[in-house]
């Protein structure tokens, strides 16, 4: 399955490294760049530390043809990755940083990203940058979604910087409590981008579900910032997004979290112009799920007709608590329950252009929806042409 061992060569452009390191590594900035020419493997026991500085750049290969990202028989994709069944230490600086990008000028160019392999010990990442990753098959058989997906389900992540990545950072097999500290996430125009995804996949549900929380984090740009799945528990905290442009926490995402047995909630994030926004989801039976203190503004055009930013819940199960945010512009709430499950709706200050301040349309259709209560609550309607309901 693995490729023959290939030896670093030094070049006066930096570094090329590729196939397996077998013994502790230190990658240093007087040698950088490194240039991963063929898919590098950190092999089981081994730490590749990385200084501050270090600049790490990673063949890659057109997104526009898929096959690029494909194994053929034997051969690797046109687009690189780094395999980790060891583990990486890379703790940069603000001043510093280390930075993870595909080695090409061309703007539709995208390498496979970092896949860290079950079973491995956990990996940390300090003030780095990763650009320009996209999904790869790791084995002929096996995909990587993420530019770091780490399928050991535990990870160190502060203050580092996503730009223009297929999935930021995330795991199909979460197996601890995690945090994703201070971070920022950046999608350009045109890009496709889901910026987390977290969820269990195994077939035996774990003995609780594990605690994500997102904190100090910066959002901006045409992606999703995506968030919990099976088995998981998300916690938005203390987040800015700013013009996030394909949904924002957790959009439709609340409507299925029933299925996925997990709950999401949000608490004091601050959201500008967008879709979606700091939302609530409980989808397991007696849970509490709730978003509180956050700050929704969104200015409509000159037609009134600019999307709504809202927050989005469901109570599949549950009981949500959406309380003590305030709302202003195009904006308003969305609900979805289901049998057995309770809202309340309490104490939020709404100053909407929208028609709506309470979007219910989706009980009408379920039986049994639970208890709605609504109370407490300060709406002005603020153009003339709406009509409050």
């Amino acid at each position: 399955m693995f490729l023959l061992l290939s030896t670093s060569i030094v070049l006066l452009s930096g570094v090329e490294v590729g196939g397996h390191i077998t013994v502790d590594t230190i990658w240093t900035p007087e040698e950088s760049p490194y240039i991963v020419t063929s898919f590098l493997y950190i092999q089981t026991g081994v730490t590749l530390t990385i200084l501050p500085g270090v600049d790490v750049r990673i063949v890659g290969a057109s997104k526009d043809d898929i096959f690029n990202f494909f194994w053929s028989g034997n051969n690797q994709p046109l687009a690189k990755m780094i395999v980790v069944f060891g583990r990486i230490v890379a703790f940069g600086t603000e001043d510093q940083p280390i930075t993870f990008d595909v080695h090409s000028d061309e703007p539709r160019y995208r390498w496979g990203g970092m896949y860290i392999y079950p079973d491995s010990p956990r990996s940390s990442f300090e003030y780095c940058t990763f650009s320009n990753g996209y999904k790869c098959f790791v084995i002929p058989s096996t995909w990587s979604t993420g530019t770091v997906q780490f399928d050991n389900g535990s990870i160190h992540m502060r203050y580092c910087t996503f730009i223009d990545n297929l999935i930021s950072v995330g795991s199909t097999n979460v197996m601890d409590d995690i945090l994703i500290y201070g971070c920022k996430f950046y999608a350009g125009p045109g890009e496709t981008t889901e910026f987390l995804g977290f969820s269990v996949t195994s077939p035996e549900p774990p003995e609780r579900n594990f605690e994500v929380t997102i904190a100090n984090c910066y959002f901006t740009g045409e992606g999703s910032v995506g968030g919990g799945g099976y088995y998981t528990n998300i916690l938005f905290l203390n987040n800015v997004y700013d013009h996030v442009g394909r949904g924002d926490i957790p959009s439709e995402q609340t409507r299925e979290v029933a299925s996925q047995r997990g709950i999401n909630s949000s608490y004091g994030n601050y959201t500008y112009n967008g879709k979606g926004a700091n939302g609530c989801g409980s989808g397991i039976a007696g849970s509490v799920a709730f978003s509180r203190r956050n700050t929704i503004i969104a200015f409509p055009d000159s037609n009134y007709t600019l999307a709504r930013s809202q927050i989005i819940y469901g109570a599949r199960g549950g009981t949500v608590h959406i309380s003590d945010n305030y709302l202003h512009g195009a904006v308003n709430f969305d609900t979805n329950n289901s049998s057995g499950s309770n809202s309340l709706i309490y104490n939020n200050v709404i100053f909407t252009t929208v028609n709506r301040a309470f979007e219910l349309s989706h009980l009408s259709s379920l039986p049994d929806t639970g208890e709605l209560q609504i109370f407490n609550n300060l709406v002005v309607s603020y153009h003339p042409d709406v009509v409050y309901h």
